[in-house]
């Protein structure tokens, strides 16, 4: 007999994202990394095709085979202070990249590591442990660009001046690296890479009943939009997969318990200057993946490469004038095509109140590529300024991105 038809139901359903040590080599235990969706649509397409094969019929499907195996779609979900903080930084480089460490808040009982560590380590040996306690956080190094990175763990023990770490160091600390007590929140500074992206196994838990694994999944794009009227902030990520598995048993969700942003928390600057009369910001962050398959024995690609980084930037803003110094975006373009105004500065912040969680991004060298009126009787004016954000190259920064976090104080 057939089995009996079910229902099951989108609202138990749920995606889990972690990131993975070895791309394709899929993670288990993702039960704390589930994420609050909207919607995935990441699916396989099984690459089906029909060889032009002349038989003496008019039919042109007759000779059916497979070739690329192509996973992709996207996941759409609101943004909340931790659920999103895998894929930002998975999209645009990495958390906690060379120069670029977690911090924690209000230092104390400033020291020395006494005779350096290596990447790895889960000691820690101070010139004095004095004031450190089990159970407190502690900050090793600080930020250095392309030389040191700051890392915080917790003590889990103390023997006279070694301190022993909750989790292994993911950098060497030189002797003599300062080292302090810190407390939440914590600071994640985020930055791009070249290159290589981290690759992550993607859960698509579908109705509590099974589930979907796909390994070597990669962000190709990253889109995030915040509106003034009544929407959370939302995060759309273009994924793209090396391999899908059928789960029978898929894992339990475990989500945190935290609300999505919305528009009152967020703020804009534009070239310099706090731009309160945005309605509307959007960035989206293109990693332009190249899938390449291979005759590696299977279907599946053996190569996903982000070949080429694009950042657009968009914004709808209160029409003030289209020549004032600081207001006129019309004028700014123009005199960006006539190299006569450098170019600025995109920033958007996004602030949870009480300290429960910030995200800030930024991109220090934008050009306008352009602007329009939006002009309705029942309306007033609004202009949409669009800007290529570019690679600065003294600092070798397109983007930025941070995340101070109420409570994770260990790399994404």
């Amino acid at each position: 007999m057939p089995t009996t038809v079910v229902e099951r139901f989108g609202a138990t359903s749920a995606t889990a994202c972690k990131k993975e040590a070895t791309f394709g080599t899929p993670v288990t235990g993702v039960a704390g990394d589930f994420t609050a969706m909207e919607g995935n649509s990441l699916n396989l397409d099984p690459g089906l095709f029909w060889p032009k094969i002349i038989v003496g019929q008019r039919d042109a499907n007759v000779f059916p085979l497979y070739g690329q195996f192509k996973n992709a779609g996207s996941l759409d979900m609101a943004l909340m202070p931790t659920n999103a903080a895998a894929i930002i930084p998975g999209t645009l480089g990495a958390d906690a990249a060379i120069g670029f460490g977690i911090t924690g808040a209000s230092p104390t009982t400033a020291n020395t590591v006494n005779g350096g560590t290596t990447a790895g380590a889960t000691t820690v040996t101070l010139t004095s442990a004095t004031g450190y306690t089990v159970g407190t956080f502690i900050q090793v190094d600080v930020n250095l660009a392309n030389t040191t990175t700051s890392e915080v763990r917790k003590i889990t023990n103390v023997a006279t001046n070694v301190l022993t770490l909750d989790a292994p160091l993911v950098y060497g600390h030189l002797s003599g690296a300062a080292t302090a007590k810190v407390v939440a929140p914590f600071t994640h500074s985020i930055t791009q890479t070249n290159f290589s992206l981290p690759s992550f196994t993607i859960e698509k838990n579908l109705g509590g009943f099974e589930a979907l694994q796909f390994a070597g999944a990669r962000f190709s794009k990253l889109d995030l939009k915040c509106q003034a009227t009544n929407s959370e902030v939302t995060v759309s990520a273009d994924v793209m997969a090396k391999s899908a598995t059928v789960l029978t048993t898929p894992t339990t969700p475990v989500l945190n318990n935290e609300l999505p942003y919305q528009f009152a928390e967020c703020a804009v600057s534009l070239f310099g200057n706090a731009v309160n009369q945005a309605s509307t910001a959007e960035l989206t962050l293109s990693n332009t993946l190249k899938d390449t398959y291979t005759m590696n024995s299977s279907h599946n690609l053996n190569f996903l490469s982000p070949v080429a980084r694009v950042v657009d930037l968009k914004s709808d803003i209160v029409f003030t004038s289209l020549d004032d110094p600081t207001w006129g975006y019309f004028t700014l373009m123009q005199n960006q095509a006539l190299s006569t105004q450098a170019a600025g500065a995109f920033n958007l912040s996004i602030t949870h109140p009480n300290n429960a969680g910030a995200w800030a991004f930024s991109c220090p060298t934008c050009y306008i590529k352009s602007y329009s009126d939006s002009i309705k009787i029942d309306d007033i004016i609004i202009s949409s300024v669009a800007m290529d954000a570019a690679l600065n190259v003294t600092t070798n920064v397109t983007m930025t991105a941070s995340l101070v976090s109420p409570s994770v104080y260990l790399a994404y």
